[in-house]
């Protein structure tokens, strides 16, 4: 199969440790032109990936899998003892959880952060309500000016959102599926106003929940 007298596991470790490794396709063009040219240095390209690719003919090692489950079976070979996957979920719920100060209030998911209701910063702290259903108000991006509504969240702990877009005058609107990335109110928790960013994406419409 790999035309060596080598067991397979160890020249696919040989390659990794002397080769190009392929680990997505945004790679290929710029590993690519040197593994055409044959001036490299290395002893050729592996590629793992499920889809084909152009430099396929091209490469010394071409794997079609996933690479959680070659590295897997290469780990299982070489008896490693390799940490389970964490919870993306599971350990942003607990990273909130170990914030300092109280600012955020267990499984609600209201935060303190020190914007003002423009997303600009600001001395005095203010309530971003990410439970599900609270609404909000973009204050930046395309989006700017519009509402929306926070949903649930993804398996990787992200929050999903639908934005209400004015597509057309006087009324045809759109609702625009966004994400809001969890490391948004978890930073913006931790800060002050001496020590916030520019500006923070989305602001609770607090009337609206009252």
């Amino acid at each position: 199969m790999f035309g060596s007298r080598l067991p397979p596991v160890l020249l696919f470790l040989s390659f990794l440790l002397h080769a190009h490794v392929l680990l997505s396709r945004a790679s290929v063009p710029q590993v690519g032109s040197k593994a055409k040219s044959g001036k490299t240095g290395y002893l050729g390209t592996v590629i793992v990936a499920l889809q084909q690719t152009q430099l396929d003919d091209v490469c010394a090692l071409r794997i079609f899998a996933k690479l959680d489950v070659v590295f897997e079976r290469l780990a299982r070979e070489l008896k490693l003892n390799v940490a389970p996957a964490i919870d993306a979920a599971k350990s942003a719920h607990e990273d909130a959880q170990e914030m300092e100060g109280g600012q955020v209030q267990g499984e609600e998911e209201i935060f303190s952060i020190p914007y003002d209701d423009q997303g600009k910063p600001c001395k005095a702290l203010r309530i971003l309500d990410l439970r599900e259903g609270a609404e909000f108000l973009v204050t930046a991006g395309p989006y700017k000016g519009s509402r929306g509504v926070v949903g649930d969240k993804n398996r990787e702990g992200h929050y999903r959102m639908r934005v209400q877009v004015l597509i057309k005058e006087p009324s045809f609107y759109a609702q625009v599926p966004v994400l809001l990335g969890k490391w948004w109110p978890r930073n913006a928790a931790q800060a002050s106003g001496s020590t916030a960013g520019d500006y923070f994406p989305i602001a609770s419409v607090l009337e609206a929940n009252n």
